[in-house]
């Protein structure tokens, strides 16, 4: 098991978490800086995962209530809400519930 920002994963399949497909943390929605501390703290192919199931998450929200994916600026605001959520989500698991998130 390897080191996360030197402490080692509460949970280790975190670390075995992974996209099904290709993912570049370029997708993300979160901003860089945010990006590259979840990378740090939980490893980048957690975050890939994370990227990867926002993108399906934002997808099924939009497509079963429209409203919601009524421009593209709420569509952004779905994408950003919901990864940072599921990255907070992965923060907690690694870290405890007192992890707070990485908001820039």
């Amino acid at each position: 098991m390897t080191e996360t920002g030197g402490r080692r994963p509460r949970r280790a399949w975190i670390a075995r978490l992974g996209p099904r497909g290709e993912v570049d943390v370029d997708r993300a929605a979160s901003p860089r800086a945010v990006v590259e501390d979840a990378v740090a703290r939980v490893g980048a192919d957690p975050v890939r995962w994370a990227i990867e199931l926002n993108s399906v998450v934002v997808r099924r929200i939009v497509g079963e209530v429209p409203v919601l994916g009524g421009s593209p600026a709420a569509v952004e605001l779905l994408r950003r809400g919901n990864e940072a959520t599921t990255l907070r989500a992965l923060f907690t698991l690694v870290e405890g519930p007192a992890a707070a998130p990485a908001h820039r």
